[in-house]
């Protein structure tokens, strides 16, 4: 009974450190931690030798982006103007909408501006 008690006391702790090592490993290989940690319980040894023979996965990055827009900096008499080059096509001078009215950005190139966006 002694012998028998041993026994289940190493299968259960050979499991636990197999959830731990799993789930480590799988962390650092970018992969799901989770599964990897339960299949490290159920099937530590074969889990463990899995997980330690896998490559890495790049990382993705699911971060939504802040909706950043590119400008166009001219720097003329006004000021620094930024031009909006996608989207709504804002106009802002020193960082300040810029108020209605014609500019002049270089030598060839002229916006109008009303509302702050370019007419």
């Amino acid at each position: 009974m002694e012998q028998n008690n041993t026994l289940l006391i190493f299968q259960f702790l050979l499991r636990i450190i197999g959830v731990f090592i799993c789930y480590n490993q799988a962390k650092t290989l970018n992969r799901n931690a989770g599964s990897w940690a339960i299949a490290g319980f159920f099937f530590p040894v074969i889990a463990i030798i899995w997980i330690f023979c896998m490559k890495r996965k790049p990382y993705k990055n699911n971060e939504p982006t802040l909706g950043l827009k590119p400008f166009t900096k001219y720097y003329t008499e006004n000021g620094l103007i930024e031009v909006e080059t996608a989207g709504e096509k804002r106009v802002s001078i020193n960082g300040n909408t810029a108020p209605d009215g014609q500019y002049k950005l270089n030598r060839f190139e002229t916006i109008e501006v009303f509302n702050g966006k370019i007419k």
